[in-house]
C-alpha cells in the first residue's frame, strides 16, 4: 500500500480571504515537490492552493530576498488613467471598456498628493486613448517625474510616437508573439502583429526604450526561444519579461500556467540552468540595494541581466563584477538586456511577505491610500473591475 506523503511545513505568513478579502494567517508547506499555502477565515473557512512561488528551490530564493529587504521606498506608482480601451480582450484583468470611469486633471493631482517616488506608470485600459493623454504627458515631465507607459501600441503610428518623445522614459508594450498571428487572435481577438511591429520601429525612432511584456501560456510558450532572440537583436529594446495570465478580470478559468514552467523554458533559449537563473537574481537584488543605498528592490519577480561579450550574451553571474570599467561601458553602450519572470498574484495565492516587498504601488480607493499593485488589483476585481 503507497502511503501519502505528509505535508512539510515551510513557515507561516499573512495572505487575504478570496471571499472577503480581508487578511489572513496562513501556512506554507511542501507536498511532491510543490509549495502551498493553507489559510483560514473565521468566516469564510480554509482555503489551500499553490503558492505563487510554487516550487520550494524558487521560493527559497525569493523568501531569502524578502527577508533582505525590510522596508521599502515606493518608486513607482501605477495610474490606471482611464478604462476605455481600443481593444476587447477576453484575458483582460482590468475588465477593460465595461465601464468609462477616467482620471482628470484633478484626480491625477490628488493621486499624487502624498507620493514621494519619481516614476509614474501610466496604465489603463489603455492609456493613449485618455483624451488629454499629451496633457498628463507634459504635466508629469514639468512635474519631474519619470514617465513608463504600459500600452498595446495600436496607435503608435510615427506621429503619435514623434509626441512622446522627450516625455516618456520607457514604454511596456504587450508583445507575446514576434512571428504569430493566431497567438494574437487568441489573446487578443485580433490580428495585431503589424501593430506590434510599427510601434516597436517607430519608438526605435525617435529613440524610446521599450520593455516587452509577453503573456505566457501553452499556447506561445514554444516561442520564448524567439521571442527572447528577437529582444536580443532589436535596438532599444532593453527589457523582456514574462509572465503567466493572472486569473483575474474577464476570462478567469483557463489551465493555469506556473512561473516555474517559463523558467523552464527561459533558461533553455538562455543555455543556462535554472539555478544560474536565481543567482543572476540575488546578484542583481544584492547590487541595486548597494547602489540605491536602501532596500529598494522588490521581490516578486526573477531576474537575469545579460551582457554583450565576445560575440555572446552572457549573464551578469559570469561577469567579473571587479571590472568595473567594463561594467560602465556596457551600460552606456547598451550592451545589456534584462530577462525577467514575474508571478500571477491573486486572492488565492498572494503572499503578504513578498508583496509588502513592492515597489510599485498604486492608488487604491481614490487616491486616499498607497497600496502595492497587485493587491490593489486584486481588490478591484473582487469589485468587478470598479475604481
Amino acid at each position: 500500500m503507497r502511503m501519502k506523503k505528509k505535508l512539510r511545513v515551510l513557515g507561516k505568513t499573512r495572505s487575504l480571504c478570496p471571499k472577503c478579502f480581508q487578511v489572513v494567517d496562513a501556512e506554507i508547506m511542501i507536498k511532491n515537490n510543490k509549495v502551498l499555502m493553507i489559510k483560514r477565515c473565521k468566516k469564510h473557512g480554509v482555503f489551500k492552493g499553490v503558492h505563487v512561488w510554487n516550487k520550494p528551490f524558487i521560493y527559497r530564493t525569493m523568501q531569502k530576498i524578502a527577508e533582505n529587504t525590510s522596508s521599502v521606498i515606493p518608486e513607482g506608482l501605477v495610474l490606471n488613467i482611464t478604462f476605455n480601451c481600443n481593444q476587447h480582450c477576453p484575458f483582460c484583468y482590468m475588465r477593460a471598456n465595461e465601464n468609462n470611469f477616467e482620471l482628470s486633471m484633478n484626480d491625477i493631482k490628488t493621486r499624487l498628493a502624498n507620493f514621494k517616488g519619481g516614476t509614474i506608470y501610466l496604465s489603463g485600459g489603455e492609456p493613449t486613448v485618455h483624451p488629454k493623454f499629451f496633457k498628463i504627458l507634459q504635466f508629469l515631465k514639468d512635474e519631474g517625474y519619470r514617465v513608463i507607459i504600459f500600452s498595446n501600441g495600436k496607435k503608435f503610428d510615427d506621429e503619435f510616437v514623434s509626441k512622446m518623445k522627450g516625455k516618456v522614459g520607457l514604454v511596456i508594450l504587450s508583445f507575446d508573439s514576434a512571428k504569430s498571428e493566431k497567438v494574437y487572435e487568441y489573446f487578443c481577438s485580433e490580428k495585431l502583429l503589424d501593430f506590434k511591429l510599427r510601434a516597436i520601429k517607430n519608438l526605435q525612432k525617435y529613440k524610446i526604450p521599450m520593455y516587452l511584456l509577453v503573456k505566457c501560456s501553452s499556447i506561445n510558450f514554444k516561442e520564448i526561444p524567439e521571442l527572447i532572440q528577437f529582444a536580443l537583436n532589436t535596438d532599444f529594446v532593453e527589457f523582456i519579461g514574462f509572465q503567466p495570465i493572472w486569473e483575474l478580470g474577464r476570462l478567469k478559468k483557463h489551465k493555469r500556467f506556473y512561473t516555474s514552467d517559463i523558467l523552464k523554458g527561459v533558461t533553455k533559449s538562455l543555455k543556462i540552468s535554472q539555478k544560474e537563473f536565481l543567482k543572476n537574481t540575488e546578484k542583481i537584488h544584492h547590487i541595486e540595494h548597494v547602489l540605491h543605498d536602501t532596500n529598494y528592490v522588490s521581490a516578486c519577480e526573477l531576474k537575469c541581466h545579460l551582457f554583450f561579450d565576445d560575440n555572446e550574451w552572457v549573464p551578469l553571474t559570469k561577469i567579473n563584477l571587479s571590472n568595473f570599467i567594463y561594467l560602465l561601458k556596457s551600460l552606456i553602450q547598451k550592451r545589456m538586456k534584462k530577462v525577467y519572470i514575474g508571478t500571477f498574484p491573486i486572492a488565492d495565492n498572494i503572499d503578504l511577505q513578498f508583496s509588502k516587498t513592492c515597489n510599485l504601488n498604486s492608488d487604491y480607493p481614490h487616491g486616499t491610500e498607497i497600496t502595492p499593485a497587485c493587491i490593489r488589483q486584486i481588490l478591484m476585481d473582487g469589485k468587478h473591475g470598479r475604481p
